[in-house]
């Protein structure tokens, strides 16, 4: 155990955010594999991604053929150590390890050319496994108990729309819905359909350096059970309007991808006990990444965030902060 704890805690210098169980209404809001995949430049120059450069940062299609359809499969990895798993009080709050699998896949159902943009409609869906585990961290047994109650599954369906512009912006619009089910008390805890707009622009520095800035409206419409044994919110109280900017700077150095990024996300709470709720959730990371392959990577990440929230029954402030490393595979046809 101490060799293995030795051998991840040699991996962070290299950093990556990461999702939890009591993250559901942090305020940051994951985007559909789909539009990472298309949106990111690994493979830019190969040919094995939908997007190529120009020398103004703009990003288009390789292929314009219409019709043209792209798959995608993945599954990534991470294990980390968190201060706060469950998103507590800093009175209350409890540390521990945390243990993710994901199981990702899609496809590009066409690429069109609409003169001034290309359009790309994708479909797609993930299941994931979140697991709190004491192998990074020491804690009482009440306290490992306490946060293995908040072990979860989450599965994940999405349709999506891309369009990319001549100037180098994009603009997606996504239906999203995602399911979270307890594994401790074999029940299901959360429904979410949530309705998406984004923006994307990626800024040129120079030949290994990229500013990427992105805004987001989100509209969520969540289902719980009050009577929950994991202690949820009741009904609609997850209800919520979501604004989220990012800024990020993509570094290649030697064979290292560097990549810090600040979120800045409000949340807006009508419903229940969170009727006059506002929330600001401010997120700071640092992700190192090196491709040992075209498909398979390795990464490893900290993230320090800090949540601000006003106006519910509850105090819900809290900060926390997550250390750690995962590996990912991807593979295109």
């Amino acid at each position: 155990m101490k060799t293995y704890s030795l051998f991840l805690f040699s991996l962070l210098p290299f950093i990556l955010i990461a999702q939890n169980a009591r993250k559901l209404d942090s305020g940051i809001t994951k985007d559909p594999e789909a539009l990472l995949i298309a949106t990111q430049k690994k493979g830019a120059k190969t040919g094995n991604t939908d997007l190529s450069e120009s020398d103004t940062g703009a990003q288009r299609p390789i292929s314009l053929k219409q019709g043209d359809m792209s798959l995608f499969l993945g599954y990534s990895t991470d294990l980390y150590y968190s201060s706060n798993p469950m998103a507590l009080q800093d009175a209350s709050k409890v540390k521990s390890g945390v243990w993710t699998n994901t199981f990702f896949g899609g496809a590009g159902l066409g690429i069109f050319d609409m003169g001034s943009y290309i359009l790309t409609p994708y479909i797609g869906g993930s299941w994931k496994q979140t697991e709190h585990t004491s192998v990074l961290v020491d804690v009482s047994a009440a306290d490992e108990d306490f946060v293995k109650r908040a072990n979860f599954n989450s599965t994940n369906s999405y349709v999506l729309l891309l369009a990319q512009f001549e100037n180098g912006w994009s603009l997606s619009g996504s239906i999203v819905y995602s399911m979270d089910r307890n594994t401790y008390f074999e029940e299901e805890t959360l429904k979410d359909f949530s309705y998406r707009l984004k923006t994307l622009k990626a800024f040129q520095i120079d030949q290994s350096t990229t500013f990427i800035f992105d805004a987001s409206v989100v509209l969520h419409d969540s289902t719980t059970d009050p009577e929950s044994k994991a202690d949820y919110a009741g009904f609609d109280e997850l209800d919520r309007l979501n604004l989220t900017t990012s800024f990020a700077i993509q570094k290649q150095i030697g064979p290292i991808e560097v990549s810090p990024k600040y979120i800045l996300s409000f949340n807006d709470y009508k419903n229940g006990a969170n009727k006059n709720r506002e929330q600001f959730s401010h997120s700071f990371s640092l992700k190192l990444g090196y491709d040992i392959t075209e498909s398979l990577g390795v990464e490893s990440f900290s993230t320090y965030t800090l949540n601000d929230s006003t106006g519910s029954d509850n105090n819900d402030d809290y900060e926390m902060l997550d250390l750690g490393a995962g590996i990912r595979l991807t593979a295109r046809f």
